[in-house]
């Protein structure tokens, strides 16, 4: 559908020259010329677009003369030919344009006068680049193998000759550009001299104006000089600060290695240590040969879930009917086992439910000792990632007044949460080689 716009601007571009169409207007346009009109219109257009081409069918087209069958496959072919996506039907749209239909031609006028100097371009490189359909069979021919790599070649050399030749058009456009620049400057320039000039009169006329020259001179010099060192003096700033945020750091990092370092000598030490490896041995040894075997039994029941038939709705109601008629059972027997073992003699029952508690406590406190350990290896991470950020920050902007409080309010925050982490960390561990302890 042609909107408003798209028909002012058919006007404003008829109206133009090499058209000059200057009495058409928009309600003519819609209203009151009749198809052939606009059809004569549309062959005008692409005259116009197709006038590098020195064959071109539609220069010398008379529609009056040439058959309405041969004129809309003519310039259906070329509007197909442009990428025009309403040519892409090529029945339909000759169809309407044989139909004369009102809608079709305008859209197609809209499309070609929206952008002409794309479509001249596309319009004069088209024969030189089109694509020769060679049907298969006769491409076992030498011969004609032959010729369509030529085809090919010559058609890559045109375009490397032709956008050379598109830079160094832009490129004359330019040289056209600077040199009405330079004659701009050139002017800027006379007009600049003469002001001196005037200047320079004016000044002779001064007493003792040589000493004034010279002391302006001067001037100007130390002021160049006060520019210079008050900018030398905000680089050392800046280094010094970064000299001090480097030795807060090391600071901080010696204070840190020194709380670790126990003062109680080198038993606390190995005692750490120890509990260190035994934590570690039960780690490999018996948590994570569990975690495997579970992740391998959790895998072997997918692949059975997967590898059987699907299951209807009474089927899942069968067997949840069967889970809860052997949690019952299960149920049962724990009440059973449990008369049993606190009616018997079973004096071990104790230490068993202790056992069992410890080793409860045992997997819980391991599972949260190796969340804080993953939490400790990001958090350390990002420490890391944030002191390269920091090295790579020579000559960064200094933070002042409020952002420099708020940074140092952050990092406060962050080192809180640091310490508090690594407490929990060294409390769980302790904890664990306790539980360890406990149960050997």
């Amino acid at each position: 559908m042609t909107t408003s716009s798209d028909l002012k601007l058919i006007v404003d571009r008829l109206s133009q020259p090499p058209f000059s169409r200057t009495t058409l207007s928009v309600i003519q346009l819609h209203d009151e010329l009749e198809p052939f009109q606009l059809l004569q219109l549309l062959n005008d257009v692409v005259a116009h677009v197709d006038d590098a081409n020195p064959s071109s069918p539609h220069r010398d087209a008379d529609l009056r003369v040439e058959a309405p069958e041969d004129t809309v496959w003519r310039l259906g072919e070329f509007l197909r030919m442009l990428k025009y996506k309403g040519a892409a039907d090529g029945d339909a749209f000759r169809q309407s344009l044989l139909d004369g239909d009102r809608t079709t031609i305008l859209a197609a006028l809209a499309f070609l006068l929206k952008d002409l100097a794309t479509h001249k371009k596309r319009a004069y490189l088209a024969p030189f680049l089109a694509s020769v359909e060679v049907p298969p069979e006769f491409l076992q021919d030498d011969v004609t193998l032959d010729l369509t790599r030529q085809l090919e070649e010559l058609q890559t050399q045109f375009k490397e000759t032709h956008k050379v030749v598109d830079q160094m058009r832009q490129s004359g456009n330019n040289a056209g550009t600077l040199k009405r620049e330079i004659q701009q400057m050139e002017e800027e320039k006379q007009q600049v001299l003469s002001k001196i000039a005037k200047i320079r009169k004016k000044v002779e006329e001064v007493p003792n104006h040589e000493q004034w020259l010279e002391a302006a001179k001067n001037l100007r010099i130390e002021q160049q000089n006060e520019a210079q060192i008050a900018e030398r003096i905000k680089e050392q700033r800046n280094q010094v600060a970064q000299a001090d945020r480097k030795l807060a750091a090391a600071q901080q990092t010696l204070k840190d290695v020194r709380a670790t370092i126990s003062p109680s000598g080198p038993d606390v030490l190995f005692s750490k240590l120890d509990e260190d490896v035994k934590m570690n041995k039960y780690l490999a040894t018996e948590n994570l040969p569990k975690q495997i075997e579970d992740a391998k039994q959790h895998l072997r029941e997918l692949t059975q879930v997967l590898s059987e038939p699907a299951m209807s709705d009474r089927d899942l109601r069968g067997l949840e009917g069967e889970i809860k008629e052997l949690n019952e059972v299960i149920a049962k027997l724990a009440e059973k086992r449990l008369l049993k073992s606190t009616t018997g003699d079973d004096k071990l029952a104790l230490f068993r439910q202790q056992a069992a508690i410890i080793g409860r406590k045992k997997e819980g406190t391991a599972a949260k000792l190796k969340a804080l350990n993953e939490e400790v290896a990001a958090v350390t991470a990002e420490l890391a990632a944030k002191k390269e950020a920091a090295k790579g920050a020579q000559g960064a902007k200094m933070l002042k007044g409020e952002e420099f409080k708020r940074y140092v309010s952050e990092l406060r925050g962050k080192s809180t949460i640091y310490k508090r982490k690594k407490q929990e960390l060294a409390e769980v561990t302790a904890e664990f080689g306790i539980l360890q302890r406990t149960e050997e």
